[in-house]
């Protein structure tokens, strides 16, 4: 028996496909940053604030779609830029994309990691466990850090503009207008959960290649 075991690394199309993906994921992350960068100069010197799906309620149906043979048609949301925004808004929009930076950038670090240590022929290492695990729990709770500040940047929203134009019975029947509500991204806390069940199958597999290196 040898007592010395020989990484399989991984080699033509398979090589430059992870060369490749883990390149992409390390400069988008880089972007990422930088952007988030960028905004930070610009929240301090800007007066403006572009709110962007601004959630509506009691919404009433399109006017150009009352000819249509549709039924229960109405506005969910409205894009629009507050010309003169406190600096409050505008630091809460700004902690709102950097939350989701966050899991943006987790994602990416995650992924180009794997990459580098599939390219060295050891996937299965226990940092690589562990890196997945923390990225799934970063991306988990940068998500819900996400979902509660845009609801407190909805609710700072229509308290600047004044209760009355807030959703809700008026005389006449329901009036539309704005409404601050906290909606749970599940696409996010899937994608955090996936990566620590992965991570948790990675490390199931990082020990049983150290079992497998002790017998050769």
């Amino acid at each position: 028996m040898s007592d010395i075991t020989v990484a399989a690394r991984p080699r033509g199309v398979a090589f430059a496909a992870l060369t490749i993906i883990a390149i992409g994921a390390a400069a988008f992350g880089t972007l990422v940053v930088a952007s988030r960068l960028l905004a930070l100069f610009s929240v301090s010197t800007a007066s403006s604030l572009t709110v962007v799906g601004m959630p509506l309620g009691n919404a009433q149906e399109p006017e150009f779609m009352n000819s249509l043979d549709v039924s229960d048609a109405r506005y969910s949301g409205v894009d629009f830029t507050i010309l003169e925004a406190p600096a409050s808004l505008r630091w809460l929009d700004f902690w709102v994309h950097v939350a989701g930076s966050v899991s943006t950038i987790a994602l990416c670090a995650v992924v180009a990691w794997l990459c580098l240590v599939s390219l060295r022929g050891r996937p299965f290492v226990r940092h690589a466990s562990l890196s997945m695990m923390l990225s799934g729990g970063v991306i988990v709770g940068a998500n819900i850090a996400a979902d509660l500040l845009t609801s407190r940047l909805h609710a700072g929203i229509i308290e600047h503009f004044g209760g009355e134009y807030a959703a809700g019975s008026r005389e006449g029947g329901p009036g539309e207008g704005f409404t601050a509500g906290t909606f749970v991204s599940l696409e996010g806390l899937g994608l955090g959960f996936l990566l620590v069940a992965v991570g948790v199958a990675f490390a199931l597999g990082a020990r049983m290649q150290r079992d497998s290196d002790k017998l050769v």
